[in-house]
């Protein structure tokens, strides 16, 4: 069943008032979005456009009219019936990317979410001493490893981290290997040698006693 783009709608009919037709053309789902114009040539008190326009009609022409002049009005209705249109589809088409983007969005934030929590389990795991640094050499999370190497007590840790910087590791620059990780917090791939790494100095330093060896 095809729907019309507009409907040009008398308002004086033999059974039924034009602005009562109106009035159901509007609450019918299939054509409440048709462009409906009343017309009427015998109904042309000041309130009869304004009652029309009340019931939903998007338009009212009050006769006598010429042809010429009902084509013209009737054409620039359409125009505006079909500027409405292409505002309520751009509206939607922007309605259905948010929901895309959105759902995208909160997907590929699962997907990170899951790939950190493997990262951080694979940290933990790790039988080797990690530290993540912050781009000012600050450490922001260490494994169990590091915490069994370093000798920290667990309530000592957060005092223990918050004071040391790897930037400013005396036993790293004692050992020569500060350069290498200067250059490193520069971009640059480094590896550094095995070295004898006083962890026991470094964290006494920062007044903890440790029992790391």
């Amino acid at each position: 069943e095809s729907k019309p783009d507009l409907i040009l709608l008398d308002a004086v009919l033999p059974d039924v008032e034009g602005k009562e037709l109106c009035k159901q053309i509007k609450a019918d789902p299939f054509l409440e979005d048709t462009f409906v114009v009343l017309i009427s040539g015998q109904k042309i008190a000041s309130d009869e456009p304004a009652e029309g326009l009340d019931v939903g009609a998007d338009g009212y022409i009050e006769g006598p009219v010429s042809n010429k002049e009902l084509l013209a009005r009737v054409h620039a209705m359409d125009r505006i019936r079909r500027a409405e249109k292409a505002l309520r589809d751009a509206q939607d088409e922007l309605e259905i990317r948010v929901r895309e983007r959105t759902a995208e969005l909160q997907e590929a934030n699962r997907q990170l979410q899951q790939s950190e929590e493997r990262f951080r389990q694979l940290v933990q795991q790790s039988p080797l001493s990690i530290q993540i640094l912050s781009p000012d050499g600050h450490i922001e999370e260490v494994n169990q490893a590091f915490k069994d190497m370093w000798g920290i007590p667990e309530e000592d840790l957060p005092e223990v981290l918050a004071k040391y910087n790897i930037l400013e590791d005396e036993e790293a620059r004692k050992h020569g290997v500060m350069p290498l990780i200067e250059k490193a917090f520069n971009g640059e791939a480094v590896v550094l040698p095995v070295i004898e790494y006083d962890a026991a100095a470094t964290v006494n330093a920062a007044g903890v006693d440790t029992k790391a060896n």
